[in-house]
């Protein structure tokens, strides 16, 4: 049993991580055209990324969606986790936790389709606040959740006390609440930068003109050319990723916590 359970182990990750390592094997193809098996090595498909000024303003464009719209969820998240970490009898708990969770519950992609209609026909926004909106709604869930397990893991008994010994509850909320969360904040914003920033369907629906996001010019190129620069990108953007996840992982360590 031992040993089919190890079979079925390696079949199913192996399943899981053939997406991700064969663009990083033919990003190293000597091959004009992206195919596999690759064949030779060369690291000329890299140096051809930077050739494109798209791609380096599609990053920009990531970058910068990605840093306003984690801010923006954090302070979000912050009165609402607070709220439902001291009020845990609070009447109407499990509707604001429900609320906070729907965007992750609901699909990527019918969230932007509805996000569209909404942004563009109902409040008439045709500019970079429309994909900044979507990007905020996406990563809320994980800013909320990371800032709400971080207030629980704090427990109340260390404010109570900051009041009783003569703080008013503002007060012992800013002395000693807010630096005893500052690793969640650090790993909250991470985790939503990097959820940000590798949000395909959001950026597709909602981008426009020249503020196009990088996922977007990505799809963009792949319909003009057809060669391994994309795939030196996307080797690029995956250690990108691997490192933000590292980062979260170092920082607060609560990835696998938040997820649990």
């Amino acid at each position: 049993m031992r040993a089919i359970f190890y079979i079925l182990s390696i079949l199913c990750f192996t399943f899981l991580l053939t997406p991700i390592t064969m663009p990083l094997l033919i990003s190293f193809s000597t091959l004009e055209s992206i195919s596999f098996p690759p064949k030779g090595f060369t690291i000329k498909w890299f140096a051809n990324i930077f050739r494109y000024e798209t791609f380096t303003n599609g990053f920009i464009v990531s970058s910068s969606i990605a840093f306003i719209s984690s801010l923006i969820a954090l302070i979000l998240s912050l009165p609402s986790s607070y709220i439902l970490y001291r009020y845990k009898s609070l009447s109407i708990r499990g509707l604001v936790e429900n609320l906070f969770t729907l965007p992750i519950l609901m699909p990527e992609i019918v969230l932007s389709y509805l996000l569209l209609l909404f942004v563009y026909r109902a409040l008439g926004i045709v500019s970079l606040i429309s994909l900044i909106i979507g990007h905020t709604l996406v990563v809320i869930p994980f800013a909320m959740r990371i800032i709400y397990a971080s207030l629980l893991n704090l427990g109340g008994d260390i404010e109570d006390a900051a009041v009783s010994l003569g703080r008013n509850r503002l007060g012992a909320f800013i002395d000693v609440v807010l630096p005893n969360i500052k690793h969640g904040f650090v790993g909250g914003f991470l985790t939503c930068f990097m959820v940000s920033f590798n949000a395909v369907s959001i950026s597709l629906f909602l981008s426009f003109g020249e503020a196009i996001p990088l996922p977007v010019t990505m799809l963009n190129y792949l319909q003009i050319r057809y060669d391994p620069t994309i795939a030196a990108l996307s080797t690029l953007l995956v250690a990108f990723t691997v490192l933000l996840c590292i980062s979260v992982e170092k920082v607060v360590g609560l990835v696998s916590g938040v997820r649990g």
